[in-house]
């Protein structure tokens, strides 16, 4: 952001100029400079990429001409000279918000922040935002009809929810986000929006997506070994919740797992093992989650309560909202109905003695 626009001197002018600027100073000579400097994102009127100046309003300060002519010329000129009055502009009538009538973009104002930005448990909700001004960018317009299909596909997908915030009418809450250009896309982590990251890329939907996919939180899902000192440090978080696992053949966390996790981590406490096909070295881990030696099927995921009783989910949906459906109803199978760790045991002795 540059500064005041420098003194208006006196100027010579061609006969075949353009610029009406130039047309009124050829008339009125240097008495009604409108100005030489130029300040920042543009000359005289500001730039259309920087929303906010520093004293908080749009544009520059005009020089004589501008404030005495303003009525007449203020359409043609911006104004830049940094000797005279600030010239007056004629403020536009404000333009209604581009989400107001949307039904997968929540439409953000200063006053609705603090609740649409939490979950009704109270977390804080992880959350794309936009940030975005109709009056000094086209870009959010143009880009209206795509941020709806990004929203819609982050909501079913991983339950990440879209928002938007309309700079031209919350202008303090842009400024309180550093929002200094249009469109400016945030992601607000879940829980820690103090390390929200704002969007650096091209204004691409699909670049959007996997860039707010990849920032999905992975530390509710935690990597657990076979190991008894992993297993243990894992069953020790939370102790009076349900803890769940995934045993996979991948290593790395699933975006959808991620989610899930997320979503539930006021319920469940989230692990992920990786499995070798053909491998019996499970070891307690294995026996903790009620995984016979000889299970084949992979993934499966399996739900265990602080008692040691366990509810297996052999067939893992694909999709995120199917998904938090099957956990949700495996949370809520009575206790009569949950296989206990003795059953458990039982049958895997009884596995043993018939081997032999």
């Amino acid at each position: 952001q540059g500064g005041g626009g420098g003194g208006g001197g006196s100027q010579t002018f061609s006969f075949s100029f353009t610029d009406p600027s130039e047309m009124f100073a050829k008339m009125f000579g240097g008495e009604f400079n409108t100005g030489g400097g130029s300040a920042g994102g543009g000359s005289g009127g500001g730039g259309t990429e920087h929303i906010f100046m520093p004293n908080g309003n749009m544009g520059g300060s005009g020089g004589p001409g501008a404030h005495m002519f303003g009525d007449m010329f203020g359409g043609m000129f911006g104004g830049g000279g940094g000797g005279g009055q600030p010239h007056q502009r004629q403020q536009a009538k404000p333009r209604k918000s581009l989400y107001r009538k949307s039904k997968d973009v929540i439409d953000i104002t200063g006053k609705t922040w603090s609740k649409l930005m939490r979950t009704k448990e109270g977390d804080q909700k992880m959350m794309l935002v936009q940030f975005y001004s109709q009056q000094t960018s086209a870009d959010a317009a143009r880009f209206k009809d795509k941020y709806i299909k990004l929203a819609r596909k982050l909501r079913t997908n991983f339950g990440v929810e879209s928002g938007a915030v309309d700079c031209d009418s919350n202008a303090k809450l842009c400024r309180k986000y550093g929002v200094q250009t249009s469109p400016t896309f945030v992601v607000f982590p879940f829980r820690s929006h103090t390390r929200r990251e704002t969007f650096d890329g091209e204004l691409s939907a699909k670049e959007l997506y996997e860039w707010t996919s990849d920032r999905l939180p992975k530390v509710f899902v935690r990597g657990v070994t076979p190991a008894a000192d992993s297993v243990d440090a894992f069953l020790r978080r939370s102790p009076q919740l349900p803890h769940l696992m995934l045993f996979s053949t991948r290593t790395t966390k699933a975006r959808i797992y991620k989610a899930l996790a997320m979503r539930l981590a006021r319920d469940v406490v989230t692990g992920q093992t990786k499995v070798v096909p053909g491998s019996t070295k499970g070891g307690r881990l294995w026996r903790e989650f009620q995984i016979a030696q000889d299970h084949k099927s992979f993934p499966v995921m399996v739900l265990r309560w602080p008692d040691g009783a366990c509810v297996h989910i052999d067939k893992v949906p694909s999709r995120y909202a199917d998904l938090v459906k099957v956990v949700r109803r495996a949370l809520k199978t009575p206790k009569s109905q949950r296989k206990s760790a003795s059953d458990f045991k039982g049958k895997e002795q009884k596995k043993k003695k018939q081997k032999k």
